[in-house]
């Protein structure tokens, strides 16, 4: 995650797109806080890696907020996991 953080810091990280990733630095410790708090979990479910991956994709573009994306992640994977 920090190599990631470097290289949209100096603009060498690109998306999928061809565009470069504009994150603030505070974004992104907010992101890794909520990486290092996802720590309850019994086993790997391809379900939720998806969700994650799915929802921090636009967090990584510019388009949300990590706020945003958090809210997401949490509304997705609650769903999930009710059903």
């Amino acid at each position: 995650m920090n190599d990631i953080q470097e290289q949209v810091a100096s603009s060498t990280y690109k998306l999928p797109s061809g565009k470069v990733s504009k994150v603030s630095d505070e974004e992104f410790t907010l992101f890794k806080q909520l990486i290092s708090t996802a720590d309850n979990y019994t086993e790997m479910d391809g379900s939720v890696i998806s969700i994650l991956g799915d929802e921090s994709r636009s967090f990584f573009s510019g388009q949300k907020s990590v706020e945003e994306v958090v809210n997401l992640i949490q509304n997705r994977t609650t769903t999930y996991l009710n059903e």
